[in-house]
């Protein structure tokens, strides 16, 4: 009996062994396969602020296409000096960004180009929308802008993704509403064959697993802390400092021309921005007269815009601003093509 215990003993242990080293071994080969998915910490330098972290200066790198920052950390081609004329700040995640498109090729960009007025992109990936009124706080009002556009994507429910230093009462949500701190959650995400695994998981039982956007906007803590709490300082800020603001609400691209899924959950949003007294712009119904694929949405992928995405963002935005009149000194410059 005490050698049937101990070689089941042994045999269990060599078994953890050989899966260990298997993990360790497919970790070793999906990194070398697909090194730009894995979590780029390299890409971001650690604030000491709520911001968490921000773009690192003057960086170069390449992950489908080029991303050029300049020395202010801002997704753009030129530095920022002092202040000549109109400004507008947009705030965001890495929709804003501008993840997957060329730097002339950002909605921000586009306005800056059409408008002709600086545009100041602050989008940092990963953002959440408390970030965003972080990053204004700590370093866009520097900037002096006369027009602050604070982006929201429905993912902004979220803490910030890609944290170097992490508030261990964020709570993120897993799927089947699992509730857990966002420092665990952090950390397995920094494994490519957890992330490999999780992602073919959601992609094979997506239709079977309440949706995790749904779950997180029924959660009133995180809905507090991420969404309400943020736009509250976000109106205070603008209120304080006499500046223009406005919201644009992006959707995420998974719909039909009839139905949009988080519906519901843009409404809840839509009445707290009300509430505040913002402007703002949804940009679902546009996006809707187009299919996701036409917008750049794929299988693995419902949040970032393609290249012609940016183009009807861009567009929409000019026509929200002239109309408006937060640029009646510009209004003739505005050029919508």
């Amino acid at each position: 009996m005490r050698k049937t215990k101990y070689s089941f003993f042994v045999n269990l242990c060599i078994l953890l062994l050989a899966l260990f080293i298997f993990f360790v071994i497919l970790e070793i080969v999906l990194r070398v396969l697909s090194p730009a998915q894995v979590l780029a910490q390299e890409r971001w330098i650690a604030t000491e602020d709520a911001r968490n972290y921000d773009n690192i200066p003057q960086l170069h790198y390449v992950d489908g296409v080029d991303y050029y920052l300049n020395a202010q950390g801002m997704r753009a081609l030129k530095n920022y000096s002092e202040k000549e004329g109109y400004r507008i700040a947009v705030l965001g995640d890495s929709v804003t960004f501008g993840h997957g498109v060329e730097n002339n090729e950002t909605f921000s960009y586009l306005l800056e180009r059409k408008i002709g007025v600086e545009v100041l992109n602050f989008g940092v990936s990963g953002y959440s929308m408390k970030a965003n009124v972080y990053a204004l706080q700590e370093k866009g009002l520097s900037f002096n802008p006369d027009l602050v556009l604070l982006t929201v994507v429905m993912n902004d429910i979220e803490s910030s993704s890609v944290p170097f230093k992490t508030d261990e009462e964020s709570t993120c949500i897993l799927p089947f509403g699992i509730q857990v701190p966002c420092t665990y959650k952090n950390l397995l995400r920094k494994s490519k064959v957890i992330h490999f695994f999780y992602s073919g998981f959601n992609n094979l039982f997506y239709s079977k697993v309440q949706d995790y956007y749904t779950l997180s906007w029924e959660n009133e803590v995180l809905y507090e802390e991420n969404i309400a709490a943020p736009l509250s300082m976000f109106s205070e800020i603008c209120t304080k400092e006499k500046i223009s603001c406005a919201v644009v609400v992006f959707p995420l691209l998974e719909f039909n021309t009839t139905h949009y899924p988080w519906e519901e959950q843009e409404e809840k949003l839509i009445k707290e921005i009300k509430g505040l007294g913002f402007n703002y712009l949804i940009l679902r119904e546009v996006f809707q007269e187009y299919t996701p694929e036409e917008l750049g949405a794929v299988q693995d992928d419902i949040l970032h815009p393609n290249v012609f995405g940016h183009k009807v963002v861009a567009e929409k935005i000019i026509n929200f601003i002239n109309s408006q009149g937060y640029l009646p000194d510009y209004g003739e410059q505005i050029v919508i093509g």
